[in-house]
């Protein structure tokens, strides 16, 4: 008698847009089966990238990262992709990291919904977000960070 395989959980993945390399993409993907259960209804999972897997591309400025507050004369703000409301942006080059956040939910039956990975610290969503739960923490972050246009080809 063969044992049966259960098949590899389908993963939805709503911002893709954030300079992940497909190998990179992989990687995270098996991680995640590994270490987050079937039915977990939200999860942040920061990953750090193996050395033979391609780096990420962080877009973060800011004290987070060690640079100075980013300066209101520095940024531009400006919408990014279909969100209707304006994030704080600088032209600066993104950066490369090995430090990957990967936020989502496993469903029940073990497939992925993730809402977003991409490269860098965690960073609270725009204060501007339906979604956001600390507006003021966020409007806080976001008085003293950017993100560099670079990551979305502009």
């Amino acid at each position: 008698m063969s044992a049966i395989t259960p098949a590899s959980p389908a993963f939805t993945i709503y911002h893709a847009d954030h300079g992940i390399a497909p190998e990179a993409l992989g990687w995270i993907k098996s991680t995640l089966v590994g270490v987050i259960p079937a039915g977990t209804p939200f999860f942040i999972r920061e990953l750090q990238l193996p050395d033979d897997v391609p780096t990420a591309r962080n877009a973060l400025y800011g004290p987070m990262c060690d640079d100075p507050p980013v300066s209101e004369e520095a940024v531009t703000m400006r919408p990014r992709g279909d969100r209707p409301w304006a994030d704080r942006t600088v032209t600066w080059p993104t950066r490369t990291t090995r430090i990957v956040q990967a936020i989502g939910r496993r469903e029940a039956d073990g497939n992925f919904v993730l809402y977003t990975v991409y490269g860098g610290p965690l960073a609270p969503q725009n204060p501007d977000d339906p979604g956001c739960h600390d507006k003021e923490g966020a409007q806080a972050f976001w008085a003293e960070h950017a993100l560099s246009i670079e990551q979305w080809g502009e």
